[in-house]
């Protein structure tokens, strides 16, 4: 089996299915463009409209990145 033949995106609903047996815990998801930047300095500049504007109009299920803090 490859190795890129296991990987799946998670979506934000699987993400608290995971983490539902904690305390707490709160997801945010982030990026927009920046995963077009086809080398690091164009990411660098794509980031930024994702964090003047991008991230805060669009929809979290758009966004590629998804991080949080869970407490058991």
């Amino acid at each position: 089996m490859n190795w890129g033949s296991s990987w799946r995106y998670v979506s934000i609903h699987d993400m608290n299915s995971f983490l539902n047996s904690f305390s707490s815990c709160k997801i945010n998801t982030t990026g927009v463009l920046a995963t077009f930047g086809r080398n690091e300095k164009q990411r660098k500049i794509l980031t930024k409209f994702d964090e003047i504007l991008l991230n805060k109009i669009t929809p979290a299920h758009w966004k590629y990145i998804c991080y949080g803090i869970a407490e058991k």
